[in-house]
This record gives C-alpha cells, sequence and structure tokens, in this order.
C-alpha cells in the first residue's frame, strides 16, 4: 500500500492551526503530543484505510474525519479529510466529552476553503519556489 501524503491546512493569516496545536500540546503533555504524532504517522501508512482498524480515526460529517488518541481521561482529536490522494490535517484539540460543535463547523470551513484553492491554504514549510 503506497503512503498516504499528510498535508497541514494554512490559514488566510498564515497559521498553521494542527501545528499550532502541537506545540500548545508539546508545552503542557508531551506525551500526549507524541500519542498524537503516533496516529499521525498511522494515517500516512494507512490513509483510508485506518478507519477499519481498530478506534484510531472515525467519520464525523461532510467528508470529515478525526484522529483519535487517547491519554488517560482526556481524548485528543486531529480532524481531517481527503483531498485527492492526500489527508488534510484542519484542525486539534482535546475533550473529555463530546466533540464540541464549533470544533467541527470550523473544520469545515476550513475544508471548504482548502477545497476551493488547495494551493493557498496548503502549508509550505521549507518548500522554495513553491
Amino acid at each position: 500500500m503506497p503512503l498516504t501524503d499528510v498535508v497541514f491546512y494554512e490559514d488566510d493569516d498564515h497559521k498553521v492551526p494542527v501545528l499550532a496545536w502541537l506545540d500548545e500540546l508539546e508545552q503542557e503533555n508531551l506525551e500526549a503530543r507524541a500519542a498524537v504524532e503516533i496516529k499521525i504517522e498511522l494515517l500516512v501508512t494507512e490513509g483510508h484505510m485506518l478507519r477499519f482498524h481498530g478506534n484510531n480515526s472515525a467519520y464525523l460529517r461532510d467528508g470529515l474525519l478525526e484522529l483519535r488518541a487517547r491519554v488517560g481521561r482526556v481524548n485528543y482529536r486531529v480532524l481531517y479529510f481527503f483531498h485527492q490522494s492526500a489527508a488534510v490535517l484542519v484542525g486539534g484539540c482535546a475533550k473529555e466529552g463530546k466533540l464540541p460543535e464549533a470544533e467541527i463547523r470550523r473544520a469545515c470551513d476550513r475544508r471548504s476553503k482548502y477545497v476551493k484553492n488547495p494551493k493557498k491554504y496548503t502549508y509550505m514549510e521549507n518548500v522554495p519556489n513553491a
């Protein structure tokens, strides 16, 4: 099975929500950050099939999915969708209960923007002439 490209969504103001969230996790809970990074690596290797292997991923709605990592009693979620052959990471949050509706709406809005203009909303780190 070929590896899945993972792409980070970049906002209009050039902020990258998932990377910013991962930086926060690094300061707050290094174990949680490591658990999330492991799930992202699983997404790279498993791609679309990840949803069918355990409780690692689940479909939310409107093409939006969530990666699932758990540390202690806290659930960590990375919201993403597939565009062409890539998984696009658009948001992340920690939760103890249900995923907040506002997070889902924000991720859906980001998905809509991305689909309309992937080049504009793709984070390109250290890519010359991108």
